[in-house]
């Protein structure tokens, strides 16, 4: 039983404080494969970081070039969505994002996770503004969300974790903005996060759910008509809260990752190519890890791992060494209480830097890299009330990544579009139903600008809201 999902929403934060969600809400500036991008000129739709499910420009190593906006189409092998901090409603979900190469990397956490190369920007047509939001109900907990193209129509679907029923429900996705009723699949207990990607490579995408209290990753490997197989689980170190998945040691084949809350460690789970996975691997992170994120921050051609703590206001950042091995974590303040992480190039100079929901702090942290793996001091920009889930993207086509981040007490989405500087503009907010857990960036209807997908803890429902056409 899980008693902090019998809990009342304000109880369960006096008790544990807070959570993050992942893996992975991302789009954007992504070196090399990563969220926005496939191959060269893929238009692909997979579930990445960032939560954008968004066709690619060219996002591969010595190439640049703008994507178009996010549409369903091919699954690909990106995907990540977490859910960070304690086994609260104030954990977030995964996202869907743009899909990737096998040399990429994708995430949940939040965060779209670039291979090595030049950074590639997912545009969209719309003007950054949302319409109001449109209901669908799902379960009596839900938690994470995940976007992907789960029956191969070209139209966006979505996956989302329930808690308390210990399941993931399947939304398909109709093409105007609207989803049919959810068809319910048994996942682990508990799960926090989910992320989709094609594990066995049979053009299918598939889901992997992160289930912290049976300390397992879960994998229901796709039909290709919408319906999933019954899960396999794959043990992970303890209580992990967030997932994210990419290519690690360059095999063509996916792998695992997630963030240990239980037991502060990452796991990784290397990928057979047949939908199952290795014995993990754990690396120590800073205390209580309750977000994950897979990018190349220093420019080696290896992925990294970095990972939120809201415990000590910290983000670990574990450097590639190269087969899907990781050195020791190095730590960067970030603001209070991080949630979920995401990675994206905020500033157009080709490095990778973190943007984290930052709860404690009522703000999104963002953090210029180096591009040596290190990261400058964040600087915070406010947001609606307890931000726990963002996404990354370019909302209204200025070439520049903007963010919107999933306010759980302020009922609401914050967008704050991006100066191309690194810097923020002043948030505007866009209501949702009650306690928003994750938010997914996806063109649900088909008509060039990206939209908003939210999962609300307090409502039991998932919202779209359509984003405004120029």
């Amino acid at each position: 039983m899980k008693t902090a999902m019998n809990l009342g929403l304000t109880a369960i934060l006096a008790t544990w404080g807070l959570l993050n969600c992942t893996s992975d809400n991302m789009v954007g500036d992504l070196p090399g494969g990563g969220a926005g991008g496939g191959g060269a000129g893929a238009d692909i739709a997979g579930a990445s970081p960032g939560g954008t499910a968004s066709p690619g420009g060219t996002a591969s190593p010595g190439g640049s070039s703008a994507g178009k906006a996010a549409t369903a189409g091919a699954p690909s092998p990106s995907g990540g969505a977490e859910h960070g901090g304690d086994p609260s409603p104030t954990g977030l979900g995964g996202e869907a994002g743009a899909p990737a190469d096998p040399s990429g990397g994708s995430t949940n956490s939040g965060g779209a996770t670039p291979g090595a190369g030049a950074p590639s920007v997912l545009h969209g047509t719309g003007d950054g503004s949302f319409a109001n939001h449109v209901e669908y109900p799902v379960g009596t907990r839900p938690m994470a969300l995940a976007l992907g193209d789960f029956n191969g129509d070209g139209k966006l679907d979505a996956a989302v974790t329930d808690t308390d029923a210990d399941i993931v429900s399947v939304l398909l996705g109709k093409g105007d903005g609207a989803f049919a009723p959810k068809v319910d699949y048994t996942a682990g207990d508990e799960p926090l996060a989910v992320a989709v990607g094609d594990f066995n490579a049979d053009g299918k995408l598939d889901i992997v759910t992160a289930n912290a209290t049976a300390g397992t990753a879960s994998v229901l490997l796709g039909e290709g008509d919408g319906t999933f197989a019954k899960k396999a689980d794959f043990g992970t170190a303890g209580r992990p809260y967030s997932v994210a998945i990419a290519d690690l040691n360059s095999d063509g084949k996916l792998d695992i990752v997630t963030a240990d809350n239980g037991s502060s460690k990452l796991s990784v789970l290397l990928g057979k190519g047949d939908g199952a996975f290795a014995a993990k691997t754990d690396y120590p992170t800073g205390t209580d890890p309750n977000s994950v994120a897979i990018g190349d921050v220093n420019g080696d051609a290896q992925l990294d791992l970095i990972a939120t703590s809201a415990t000590t206001g910290t983000v670990s950042v574990l450097l590639g060494t190269g087969g899907g091995k990781f050195g020791t974590a190095d730590e960067f303040s970030v603001g209070s209480g991080p949630q979920q992480l995401t990675l994206g190039d905020m500033n157009g100079d080709g490095k990778l830097d973190v943007v984290t929901a930052s709860a404690y702090a009522t703000a999104v942290s963002v953090l210029l890299g180096a591009g040596d793996g290190s990261f400058a001091v964040h600087v915070d920009y406010e947001t609606a009330s307890y931000p726990i889930s963002l996404t990354l993207a370019d909302l209204n086509d200025d070439g520049k990544l903007d963010v919107a981040a999933a306010a759980t007490f302020g009922n609401s989405v914050s967008v704050l579009l991006g100066t191309g500087e690194g810097a923020l503009s002043a948030n505007s907010d866009y209501p949702t139903p009650t306690n928003p857990q994750s938010v997914a960036l996806g063109d649900l209807n088909a008509d060039g600008a990206l939209d908003l997908v939210t999962v609300n803890f307090g409502a039991a429902s998932v919202s779209v809201l359509l984003g405004k056409t120029r």
